[in-house]
Formats: C-alpha cells, structure tokens, sequence
C-alpha cells in the first residue's frame, strides 16, 4: 500500500472530489436510499407537482440530476487519474473506499467533507448560475435548481455505510477514459489527407503524450484577445492587432486544430474548434516598475518575470471586469500582448488565481510579450520568415500558434505531456519552422492567409505534424 500512496499523492481535498466525482459519472449505480425504501423502476416526472413523489422516485430523480453533473466535477475539480483508485480498490479484498482513504493517509471526517463539497457544488454552480452548458448537458434551472437545494438539504439522511457503498460501487463499475471511441464521443470524423500529412521526429526523442487526468478545453475554445498598448513607450507595427485577430479565427477551423480530436479528457470529450471571441484594445500606460525595467538592459530577468506577470494578470482582471468576460470557464483562453519586451521569454501560458484568497483555478491565459525584428537570442524568437512582411507579428502569431495547442490539451499543465513533461507543441519546438512553402514563405495556408506555426505532437503518427490527425 505504501507504494500506492506515492503514486497517488492525494492532497486531502483532491481525495474528496476525486471520488465525488467519480460517484456522479456513472448513471448506472444504485440510486441514493433511505433505510427502507425500494427503488423504483419507472422513470417519474420530476418535475411535476400534481401528485407527489414517493421516496424511490425523489432518490431516482436525485440520481439523474447529479449524472448531468459528473462532467462538471469530473473535469472542473478532478486532478487525479481515476485508473489509480480503481485498480488500487480492485486490488482490496473487500473494496472500499474508506478504508483506501485511511490507508493513504486522509486526516478528519470524510463523509463530512464529501456533504461539504456537495454543498459547495450548489453555492457556487447553482446558486450563482454559473451552471456551464458545455460541460453540464440538458441543465433546466426551473427544475433542477430547486431539486439539487432539495437534494442538498436532505444529505443527512444518508447513511455513512451506504455512502462508502455506492461511491465504491460507482468507482469500479465506471469506464476507463478513453476506453470508448475517440470519434464517437466526439461525434466528429477525422479527415482523410490525400497525401497524408508530413511527419517529422519531435525535438526531444521522448515518445508519445499520455493523459494525466487532468483539464483538456473540449469543445470550443474561447479566445479573448488583449493588446495592451502604451502609445507613450511605443506602438506595434500597423498590422499587428488585425493580423493576429484574423490568425485566431483562422486557426480555430483549421486542418491544425483537427490534430487535438485525439486528445481527450476523463469523459472522452475532445477539442473541437476555437473562435475570436473577444478583441480589446487598452492604451493605459504601462506601470512605472515595468518601464523601469524596460529601460535597464541590466534587469534581473527573473525580477522582470515577477513584474510583468503581475501586471498582466492585473491587466487581464481589470479588462474581464469591464467588459464582462468570464475568467472562471476553463474554456476560455485570455491571450494578453503587451507592446514591451522580455528577454526571458517568447510566450507563456499559465492560469488565473481567482476566488477567495485567489485559491481557485480560473481561466488559462498566454503572455506573448513584442518580439522586435532584432535578435532576441531565443531559439524559436529569432524566426528571421515573414510571410505577411511584418517580422514583429509573424512571430507573434509562431508564438501564439505554440501557446495554443499547449493550453488547449493541457490548461493546468496537469492533462497531456511526455515523460518529460513537455507537451504537445513544446515537443515539436525547432531552430527552423518546417514545411516552409518558398513562395509564400508561411508553413500553412488557410483560408487564403499565410502564416508559420509551431508543429503540433501527433500521438496517432508519433511525430510532429501541421495537419492531423
């Protein structure tokens, strides 16, 4: 057992809703009963209020409203593979959950906590109606809202033994991820290229991703774009905003992104496409601890990290405020270019700290600082092709290519990466973009719009490609 815990290395809380969520993904466990009572095994109208429901049939519509929830919880809250604590309790002689739980370490009331998180699902997804549709499928607030703060309220009464049965029941009767067709849960049918697409050997040798049970941005990606632009530093160049713009929302229904179809989370659903869905333009100046640091070409790059991350995040709450922007959907990606330099990077991504004490996950955001034509002394910065005969934004948008796709499989940096950690495009980083056409010096051609992007790790040909899978 010792071993396992190391593998495993649950934080109490992770522990907690691991297991609630793996209770809510599967439709087929015993419904919540009080002692005595049978289940039903007609179907009722939940919502009707002509003849009221027997118990059996208020536990079975509790069951079915908190199936609508597993994806919420499986993928909003869940940071752990479930494959390790289901094949750990299939390992038990008499399975269950709380003994694995004591096992492994879990200080305090456990039934205690998990009506806890139970409570903290309704105030902060029901309550608020923030109840994400994406995730959530065939959510009725008229109905469901009222049901779930009925269900809530009536936690007490189930007993801690029956708890610890159907939770372990649902844990190892649940399918594996990824275990179902990766087209079918996607209800989408990768292309055939004729010819196939070009492959190339990744930078690092270290094989194919592996999915790590964390976040995959399935569905659409929501893209907001912030160019923070300080007139009184300096200015970009003229076609930067639009030609970043119109990259985005080329990208997002491209051959490109139809690679990341394979590249599931823990319900087997995909990424989809991305969409433009927001530009903001902001000409506040920049603070004075960025332009002092602007200014001396002696500045401790990581004391110039720290400064910049800071204001950008900033920067990014203060837009999202103003303009309404949600920046607790995982689904939304916040790309913020500020018109200054950093010599320590080409682009990062990262995520937002919101909620109280700023503990909770909010949206993933990318920094892409300006990348001036002159040598940055980056690997991947120093791209010298310039297909739209603007060097700043053509490498703006190689950077922004290479951020994506690593945000879009892996938002907390916890879902698809290779034994060494690198993701999909950092596996494919290289001192020369490949596949460069010589006429339009670009790599790619959509939509009639020329641009060079990083390769993307295609796990289905095992190599770097531009198109797949």
């Amino acid at each position: 057992m010792p071993r396992i815990a190391k593998q495993i290395k649950w934080r109490a809380p992770v522990l907690v809703l691991l297991l609630m969520g793996l209770m809510l993904f599967n439709e087929q466990v015993t419904p919540l009963m009080a002692k005595g009572s049978r289940a039903s095994a007609t179907s009722p109208n939940c919502a009707s209020s002509a003849n009221p429901l027997t118990l059996a049939q208020l536990n079975l519509c509790y069951q079915s409203l908190l199936a609508k929830f597993s994806g919420k919880f499986l993928n909003d809250l869940v940071n752990v593979d479930p494959a390790l604590v289901r094949s750990t309790l299939r390992g038990m002689q008499e399975p269950s959950l709380v003994q694995l739980a004591g096992q492994i370490g879990y200080p305090g009331d456990f039934y205690l906590l998990v009506r806890q998180e139970l409570m903290n699902v309704g105030k902060t997804y029901i309550d608020q109606d923030k109840v994400d549709p994406l995730v959530v499928k065939g959510y009725n607030a008229a109905v469901d809202k009222p049901l779930f703060n009925q269900f809530v309220k009536q936690l007490a009464s189930i007993s801690n033994q029956n708890l610890d049965q159907l939770v372990t029941g649902a844990i190892l009767a649940a399918q594996p991820p990824g275990q179902a067709s990766k087209s079918q849960a996607c209800n989408i049918v990768p292309p055939i290229y004729k010819p196939l697409p070009q492959v190339n050997p990744s930078s690092d040798g270290a094989g194919n991703v592996t999915y790590h049970g964390g976040h995959v941005i399935d569905g659409t990606a929501n893209i907001y774009l912030i160019f923070w632009i300080d007139p009184a530093f300096q200015s970009p160049s003229t076609k930067y905003v639009s030609l970043i713009a119109q990259f985005v929302k080329d990208a997002g229904r491209s051959s490109y992104y139809v690679n990341l179809l394979q590249y599931v989370d823990s319900s087997t659903r995909c990424p989809t496409d991305a969409q433009l869905a927001g530009t903001y333009v902001d000409t506040q100046p920049f603070p004075q601890n960025v332009l002092a640091n602007q200014k001396n070409p002696k500045a401790d790059p990581k004391v110039v990290h720290s400064v910049n991350d800071q204001a950008i995040r900033q920067k990014i709450a203060t837009v999202a405020a103003e303009k309404h922007w949600d920046t607790q959907d995982y689904h939304n990606i916040f790309a913020i270019l500020p018109i200054f330099s950093e010599s320590s990077t080409c682009g990062t991504h990262d995520w937002l700290h919101t909620g109280a004490n700023g503990l909770q996950r909010g949206s993933p955001f990318i920094f892409i600082p300006y990348l001036q034509p002159k040598v940055q002394g980056k690997l991947w910065c120093d791209m010298t092709l310039s297909p739209n005969n603007d060097p700043s934004t053509d490498k703006a948008i190689y950077a922004l290519s290479n951020m994506l796709i690593g945000t879009i499989t892996a938002p907390y940096a916890d879902s698809w990466s290779d034994a060494n950690h690198k993701d999909l495009a950092g596996k494919c980083i290289s001192p020369v973009p490949p596949q460069i056409d010589p006429k339009t010096k670009g790599n790619v051609n959509w939509q009639g719009h020329s641009y060079v992007v990083s390769e993307a790790y295609d796990n289905l040909r095992q190599g770097c490609v531009l198109k797949g899978p």
